[in-house]
């Protein structure tokens, strides 16, 4: 009796292939680009939320990247990988001395450069409403430009 290695060997590999389908057509990656940095200290933070309720507490995924690594014009790119259709907000502060938290003054107005996804045209943080924009299905990476204050 012979058996052939060939069949489940391609069925298994069809079977990876359209898992891997599946998975590209769920997600992508969000490019965020930072503009106006004023200088090369501390680190850039970007959060990323996917809720009203999680909004400015509770990012689905945070990228630092070292303020150094900009370009000459003050510009810097974070990149959120896997990130599947939906509404989101992101809240983008360069943390000039790298502890992680957006420093504010006495008031509780931020004291480092920050910026929101949106156009929050009020004073004040925005709301999840004003700073979300819906990430459509399935595509070529997004880019959002976010400039600091």
């Amino acid at each position: 009796m012979k058996q052939t290695f060939a069949k489940p060997f391609l069925a298994g590999l069809t079977g990876a292939m359209f898992l891997t389908l599946s998975l590209c057509a769920r997600a992508r990656d969000l490019v965020i680009q930072v503009e106006t940095l004023q200088d090369k200290s501390g680190q850039v933070v970007a959060n990323l939320y996917d809720s009203p309720a999680a909004f400015r507490k509770t990012p689905t995924q945070q990228i630092r990247l070292r303020a150094a690594q900009q370009n000459g014009s003050g510009e810097i790119s974070l990149v959120f990988h896997d990130v599947p259709a939906g509404t989101f907000a992101v809240m983008v502060f360069h943390d000039r001395d790298a502890d992680g938290k957006l420093k504010r003054n006495l008031l509780g107005i931020p004291s480092e450069p920050y910026g929101f996804s949106g156009t929050p045209t009020k004073y004040g943080p925005p709301s999840f409403d004003e700073a979300s924009f819906r990430l459509p299905a399935p595509g070529a990476p997004v880019t959002l430009t976010i400039k600091l204050k």
